[in-house]
């Protein structure tokens, strides 16, 4: 969608330091308070957004855009691609899921009209 690229490329650069550092809670976090200031003012987020409300935000629409899971822990800073599962575990992905199993069906499809030839004794 037209708002997710501003949040996408706006959290980039911010995406590391929402989390806690020197004991402080990410929602003290003034840099944090900035930027969530200026993504309700631009009309992209709406009041009340957490760091984790973002994390998931950022995750589940890279998941539906079909990016991998590794490419997606990468941006969230994550060290394992199962957190990226977990920040990402609501996206809904019955289209991703619809196109890979028609995919499947054509593949089988194609190779269940390949002939393979027999050799001489008669195994293909």
């Amino acid at each position: 969608s037209d708002m997710t690229a501003p949040l996408c490329g706006s959290s980039q650069t911010h995406l590391g330091t929402l989390k806690p550092s020197g004991g402080r809670s990410h929602h003290q976090s003034r840099g944090w308070r900035r930027f969530k200031k200026k993504l309700e003012a631009d009309g992209v987020v709406k009041p009340g957004l957490t760091p984790e409300g973002l994390r998931h935000t950022v995750a589940t629409t890279l998941r539906e855009a079909g990016l991998e899971v590794r490419r997606i822990a990468d941006l969230l800073g994550q060290k394992s691609p199962p957190m990226a599962l977990h920040y990402s575990r609501s996206a809904n992905l019955a289209d991703r899921n619809r196109i890979t199993m028609e995919t499947l069906e054509k593949e089988n499809e194609r190779r269940s009209q390949v002939v393979k030839p027999f050799d001489r004794n008669g195994k293909p």
